[in-house]
């Protein structure tokens, strides 16, 4: 299957403009999703931090964060966050493969997917890694961009690599996944929380 198009390391300062946690502010759909205190969280594709530092916050000393990205400037960049505010000690930071996760059977409770569905050249192959490092009932967590904003070339992906809500629900519910609940944050975003059956 082909390659689909990655978000460039080099614009790794994007991530964390003003403009974007406006637009998609992470502490506020960690909570829509129900994450909690206690919560072993996967982050995949966690980029340089941008929700995996505020679901540290959020599970606390009795929750994990494993932040995972199959980028090694991303998570140098993370790394390099956690040295100036001081690591939290329930984060930690992995390189990963996009279809071969790294972690234990069924060491989480919940799963994000941020703006990583529609990278991925083989969505089935994740998804099984994902239900598998999930403990039965745990949450998986998709964050994806609209297909129907006006876009504007450096905006995010183009409108045909990206999935309606309604496309993302099928590819993650063919993988034994069911849809719970779903919310708009923003103009350009839509969130899915779903249950591993």
């Amino acid at each position: 299957m082909a390659e689909k198009h990655k978000f460039p390391a080099e614009h790794a300062a994007r991530l964390d403009n003003p403009e974007r946690r406006r637009l998609l502010p992470p502490e506020e759909i960690l909570q829509f999703m129900g994450l909690a205190p206690g919560d072993s969280l996967v982050d995949v594709g966690c980029g340089t931090g941008y929700f995996a530092l505020p679901a540290a916050r959020l599970v606390g000393e009795t929750g994990r964060v494993y932040a995972l990205d199959t980028s090694l400037v991303m998570l140098g960049k993370l790394r390099e966050k956690l040295d100036a505010v001081g690591n939290p000690g329930n984060i930690q930071v992995s390189l990963s493969q996009e279809d071969a996760l790294g972690l234990p059977d069924g060491c989480a409770s919940f799963v994000l997917l941020a703006v990583v569905l529609h990278e991925l050249a083989d969505e089935a192959s994740l998804l099984g890694e994902v239900r598998r490092v999930l403990r039965p009932g745990g949450r998986l967590g998709v964050v994806e961009w609209k297909k129907d904003d006006d876009w504007q070339p450096g905006a995010g992906p183009p409108p045909g690599e990206r999935l309606t809500a309604e496309e993302a629900d099928a590819v993650v519910s063919a993988a034994g996944f069911r849809l719970e609940k779903q919310w708009e944050p923003g103009p350009l975003h839509y969130c899915l929380v779903f249950l591993r059956e």
